[in-house]
């Protein structure tokens, strides 16, 4: 396996009732399995996690097995990505699982454009896909939900090259963001970037995945705590103007995260919690999404007052225009902002 086109690495944490049918889709492929190999890296399962991966690992060659410590998700990917051996990496999470019969199309891919990242398409769903359901996807005859397109490290094949020479890593200790702060770091060195319209991955929404914790209060501080680690980090690159436009996308992709965390989170816990001490220098005039959304931050971390924002939002999102722009996981929160001075207007009126 010293020269294989693959390595699939999959961070393993009590997911026993989903690990079989991850590795089962990654197994039942049409490259042949010397060409590519599997990672996992149980990080400390409590349940019968060890005894599937054990079964599997006497099964098939080209499947590995590691054991460590809970350390969390990113330690996990990171010990799988100083192991792997491929050309190309592609971190895949054990609730989920990949099409059939797909390693073919993105070998050819990679091997003809020599892309430093391949951007797939996913779909996430939140409840069981039986067979013939998932035929019909990967004959792409549903359409592909790609509302975690941007931040998503799973929807990406990354050359190994390309990570290990520019010192790309998993920023260890945050539990929440850890993906979008990842995939931006791939994205500020300039690498060749191939978009591809394969559906290639399918994500699970459920209640035991980190994403989906149900303790509010739990998932809000894990939510905020992860949220400091990336804008510190954006912030910097951006006031030294690195990477401008990625960062700019970026930032303004966490600033709305945190709204909308406002919204669905404890509430609470983020009016006592969240703090703005960032200072963006040198904002464009012409930018106003950006110099709207810096103010309203430092309006909440003065204010803690969220109802004017959601009284607002609210009554925005029941005019007939917004109905198709909610779709759009940036703007949905604070709606489209066509007006920025009403916006200001109507939010600072009251404060």
């Amino acid at each position: 396996m010293e020269d294989i086109f693959l390595s699939i690495i999959i961070p393993v944490y009590n997911t026993h009732l989903y690990i079989e049918q991850c590795i089962q889709s990654l197994i039942n492929q049409d490259i042949p399995m010397s060409d590519y190999e599997i990672i996992c890296v149980d990080d400390g399962s409590t349940d019968g996690s060890r005894g599937i991966l054990e079964n599997y690992k006497k099964a098939f060659n080209n499947l590995r097995v590691y054991y460590q410590k809970n350390n969390g998700v990113s330690s996990a990917r990171n010990h799988g990505l100083k192991l792997a051996k491929g050309r190309y990496v592609w971190f895949v999470d054990a609730d989920d699982f990949i099409a059939p019969n797909i390693l073919k199309q993105l070998r050819e891919i990679a091997r003809n454009s020599g892309a430093d990242r391949v951007e797939l398409e996913s779909y996430s769903f939140d409840r069981e896909l039986n067979f013939s359901e998932q035929e019909k996807f990967a004959e792409k005859r549903l359409t592909p939900n790609v509302a975690y397109k941007k931040v998503m490290v799973t929807r990406t094949l990354y050359k190994r090259e390309y990570l290990v020479n520019n010192n790309i890593l998993f920023l260890e200790g945050v539990h929440y963001g850890e993906d979008g702060l990842f995939n931006y770091q791939t994205l500020i060195h300039n690498p060749l970037t191939i978009e591809s319209n394969i559906l290639a991955y399918f994500y699970r929404k459920h209640n035991e995945s980190v994403t989906g914790i149900t303790d509010k209060a739990f998932k809000a501080q894990k939510s905020l705590d992860g949220t400091k680690y990336v804008m510190d980090v954006l912030i910097e690159h951006y006031n030294n103007n690195i990477c401008i436009d990625e960062t700019r996308r970026m930032l303004l992709y966490w600033m709305y995260g945190i709204l909308e965390n406002y919204s669905y989170l404890d509430k609470d816990y983020f009016c006592n919690n969240f703090v703005w001490s960032y200072h963006l220098k040198n904002i464009p005039l012409n930018d106003m999404e950006l110099r709207i959304l810096n103010r309203v931050m430092c309006n909440f971390s003065k204010s803690h007052n969220y109802d004017n924002l959601l009284s607002f939002v609210s009554k925005q999102k029941q005019k007939k225009e917004l109905k198709e722009i909610r779709k759009n996981s940036k703007k949905k929160i604070v709606g489209y902002i066509k007006h920025p001075r009403r916006f200001l207007k109507s939010f600072f009126k009251k404060n």
